[in-house]
């Protein structure tokens, strides 16, 4: 069974920041699957109604 885990972070020189509480579920060599969804900003939301 597959155990999902998701969580928020920052990409910090191109390096995914795994926060330390999720570091012992991550093992080495398990493949992983990663989807960035950027956050949206305030800004982007004024943007968008300005079109």
């Amino acid at each position: 069974m597959t155990k999902t885990i998701q969580f928020t972070t920052k990409v910090n020189r191109g390096t995914i920041v795994i926060p330390q509480e999720y570091t012992e579920e991550i093992q080495d060599n398990l493949e992983i699957e990663v989807i960035i969804k950027p956050k949206k900003t305030r800004l982007m939301y004024k943007l968008l109604a300005n079109r």
